[in-house]
């Protein structure tokens, strides 16, 4: 019986990165930004600019899809947090990030989830910018303050209304 000692796989070269973004309409002026590979400090100079653009263009509500992501980095957190900037106190931002992903862990050890509000899936993220939309809400939490997530969040911005 032979026992081998697990290694790791090489890093890939820039020849083998992967990044890809995906963009759809989230109506009323909004969108979806999916992304899928790496997000670094080679990467996330074209995502920031393209986040800037939308925004720009009109975008007040983002739904950023990190499903697909495979590695993030100091970088790659900036940049998100940055879009979130842009997009200002009357935007909203919903990132997707399933619970137990490497995406996820790099989120939370960062304290993310306070300032930004983070999802399991697609739809869940989907229905908080449309309430949002709906009731003129912005969904910037707060440092310290609790965030809100499903028929919660419905029931704060019935009483917002």
């Amino acid at each position: 019986m032979s026992h081998t000692k697990p290694t790791a796989p090489a890093a890939p070269t820039d020849a083998q990165r992967v990044f890809d973004v995906v963009e759809a309409p989230l109506e009323p002026s909004g969108s979806i930004v999916a992304l899928r590979g790496d997000i670094d400090l080679a990467t996330a100079p074209g995502l920031r600019q393209r986040l800037r653009t939308l925004v720009e263009a009109g975008t007040t509500r983002l739904l950023l899809d990190l499903r697909g992501v495979t590695f993030m980095d100091s970088v790659a957190l900036a940049t998100v947090l940055h879009g979130r900037r842009l997009l200002g106190d009357d935007g909203c931002m919903a990132v997707v990030v399933p619970d137990g992903s490497y995406t996820r862990l790099l989120f939370e050890a960062a304290g993310l989830p306070s300032c930004l509000e983070l999802f399991n899936n697609l739809g869940d993220a989907a229905a908080h910018l449309a309430a949002n939309a709906a009731h003129g809400v912005s969904a910037r939490p707060r440092v310290g303050q609790q965030r809100l997530q499903g028929a919660a969040v419905e029931r704060r911005v019935e009483t917002v209304s």
